[in-house]
C-alpha cells in the first residue's frame, strides 16, 4: 500500500508495431517497482508473492487506471492515441470486488471507446469458471478489447479460443525465438496466423528481436510484433515522446 501511495510503481509502456507500416498502432502497459532503497526490482522479484497472497489485484487496479489516465489526459489534449492493454492476473477472476470496480472504473475513466484492451492469458480465463463470459462481455460492452496472452504456452489453447470470441491472439516468444532453427515451426505459426484470421482475430508476435524474425513474420501474415526489435519497455514520458513524433510525422 505504501509502494503505491508513494508512486513507487511506474507504469512503462512497449509498442506494438504494425509489421507492414512500421508504426505504433499500440501498447502494453507493463510495471516496473522503483523502490528507495533497492532501486529497479524487476516483475519477476515482486509479482509472485503478491499473486500469492492475493495482492496483486490492487496492483493491476493501479495499472488500469494510471493507464487510462495517460489515454484520457492525451484525448482531451487532442494528443495521438493508441489503444493500451493491461493484464489481468489470474487471481483478480476471484476477486469479485476489483471486477466490479474494474468494470465502474472502465466505464468512467476508460477514455475514448475501444482504446482500453485487457490481457488475459490462459490460466486466467480458466479461473473464471462459469463466470468467464459473462465478466469477459460485461469489459466488451463497456468499449474494451480483449487479448489471449502467451498463446501456446499453456495446454488448453485450441480449447479456449473455441469458448471465448477473443478480438486478438498473441504469439507466445516461445514460438518466435525458435524461428530459423526448428523446422517445423513455420508451419505451426503459420497455421497460428492463419487459424486466427478465419476466427476473426488479428494476432500479435511477442518477443520480436532479429531481422529474420520480422521477415518470417511479414512473409506468413502477421499483422503486429512488439519486442526489442522496435522498442523495449519504455517510462510513459519515452512512450509520449515516440507518439508525439509519429503524430508529427
Amino acid at each position: 500500500d505504501s509502494a503505491i501511495d508513494n508512486k513507487e510503481f511506474k507504469v512503462y509502456y512497449q509498442p506494438v508495431i504494425d509489421i507492414h507500416t512500421e508504426k505504433i498502432v499500440s501498447a502494453e502497459a507493463l510495471v516496473r517497482w522503483i523502490h528507495p532503497e533497492y532501486g529497479f526490482i524487476p516483475p519477476d522479484r515482486f509479482i509472485p508473492g503478491l499473486e500469492e497472497t492475493g495482492l496483486v489485484s490492487k496492483l493491476d487496479m493501479y495499472v488500469f487506471s494510471e493507464t487510462s489516465r495517460f489515454i484520457k489526459e492525451r484525448s482531451d489534449n487532442n494528443q495521438f492515441i493508441v489503444p493500451i492493454s493491461t493484464n489481468l492476473s489470474w487471481m483478480d477472476f476471484y476477486d469479485t470486488n476489483m471486477l466490479d470496480n474494474l468494470l465502474v472504473n472502465l466505464k468512467q475513466e476508460g477514455g475514448p471507446h475501444g482504446y482500453v484492451r485487457f490481457e488475459v492469458t490462459e490460466t486466467s480465463y480458466a479461473g473464471m469458471a462459469e463466470k468467464n463470459h459473462s465478466v469477459l462481455k460485461a469489459f466488451k460492452d463497456a468499449g474494451a478489447s480483449i487479448l489471449i496472452d502467451d498463446f501456446g504456452s499453456g495446454y488448453s489453447s485450441f480449447s479456449t479460443i473455441t469458448e471465448y470470441d477473443f478480438d486478438i491472439l498473441k504469439l507466445d516468444m516461445g514460438f518466435v525465438r525458435k524461428i530459423g532453427k526448428n523446422s517445423k515451426i513455420g508451419s505451426v505459426i503459420h497455421a497460428i496466423i492463419d487459424m486466427a484470421h478465419h476466427m476473426d482475430m488479428r494476432v500479435i508476435a511477442e518477443g520480436v528481436e532479429t531481422e529474420e524474425q520480422i521477415s518470417f513474420l511479414r512473409r506468413h501474415g502477421c499483422d503486429y510484433v512488439q519486442g526489442y526489435y522496435y522498442s523495449k519497455p519504455l517510462p510513459m514520458e519515452d512512450f509520449a515522446k515516440m507518439l508525439n513524433e509519429q503524430q508529427s510525422a
